[in-house]
């Protein structure tokens, strides 16, 4: 597998959310967080592991909102600056949240950083595309892989259905995701796996 295979499969991604209206993206966040918000996984997590959305991805700002009422303990990415890992910090609101590395929105660096994490938490994995197997089309950086790579806990894709691919291109260490939720569907990867 090339990588000007990915790269050119980015770039398709990219450009097909970038076509959707406000109006569009809006309706169909709001489809993926009602999904999400019914899973199981959700109901029983008392941790939840969730990206700020940047505006080509799927939002996650419900999702967050929702958490903060049930009293569910919030961690967000901070990416450790000159490197390609990330760290997972404890915010109490939005307001813990400030533009970090590539513009996006972090935990201050005074948030609780956690080291640990369970086999009941939940993590909420963006990527620009999944195929039926799960396997994710990143934006490139390699920061959610390495995470994954020590993660126990339940991991779910965020994804819209237009951006779901039969199959993409991956290497044999990559991690599937156990649950891709969509604005049309949830796909329960385990079924897949048997």
């Amino acid at each position: 597998m090339l990588m000007n295979d990915k790269n050119t499969l980015r770039e398709h991604y990219k450009k097909l959310r970038r076509g959707m209206q406000p109006d569009e993206k809006n309706s169909k966040d709001a489809e993926v967080a009602d999904r999400v918000l019914s899973l199981d996984e959700y109901k029983k997590c008392s941790r939840v592991l969730v990206y700020v959305a940047t505006d080509i991805e799927v939002g996650t700002k419900r999702i967050i909102e929702q958490s903060f009422k049930l009293d569910k303990t919030v961690l967000t990415p901070r990416c450790v600056a000159n490197t390609n890992k990330m760290d997972f910090y404890v915010i109490k609101s939005f307001d813990d949240l400030k533009s970090g590395s590539f513009g996006i929105l972090e935990p201050d660096e005074k948030c609780e950083k956690i080291e640990h994490f369970e086999a009941t938490d939940c993590c909420f994995v963006p990527a620009l595309s999944y195929d039926k197997n799960g396997y994710r089309l990143g934006f490139g950086k390699g920061f959610y892989d390495r995470f994954l790579e020590r993660f126990c806990g339940k991991t779910i894709g965020l994804c819209y259905h237009s951006c779901v691919a039969d199959k993409l291109p991956y290497f044999q260490h990559d991690k599937a995701v156990d649950l891709i939720v969509t604005d049309v569907d949830v796909i329960n990867i385990k079924d897949k796996k048997g």
